[in-house]
């Protein structure tokens, strides 16, 4: 008899955004092609990926570049990070220590659940 232990690391399930970059939540995946969305959006930037994450979100990773708005040094970015109850805080809290930003349980119309949303700024 053979057992196998399987062990997710947060690292590898949760994206990370890099100075300068910001993603951008776009719909449910099985409402639109993803890829193709995230392609023909405008991100002067450019794209840098796309994902269908673990919560059936669409989001799109790109880079902001800050010397094409003088008047605006960075961007508001948002991210998923996972359902969560209003009770707790703990949403700001993943939010604020993962991508120094702030965090807000929201109900999801696209997923009819509570999900984190992360809003923060690209650098």
């Amino acid at each position: 008899m053979c057992f196998f232990l399987l062990i997710i690391d947060e690292k590898i399930v949760q994206p990370k955004v890099e100075a300068g970059a910001c993603s951008q939540i776009i719909d449910k995946c099985d409402l639109i092609n993803c890829s193709s969305v995230c392609k023909t959006q405008d991100y002067e930037g450019g794209l840098v990926s796309w994902k269908c994450d673990e919560f059936n979100l669409c989001t799109c990773f790109f880079n902001y570049v800050p010397s094409k708005h003088p008047n605006q040094p960075t961007r508001r970015c948002e991210i998923g990070l996972g359902p969560c109850s209003t009770a707790t805080p703990e949403c700001n809290s993943k939010c604020a220590i993962k991508f120094k930003g702030v965090g807000t349980c929201l109900d999801s119309t696209i997923l009819k659940a509570k999900m984190c949303i992360c809003d923060y700024n690209s650098s």
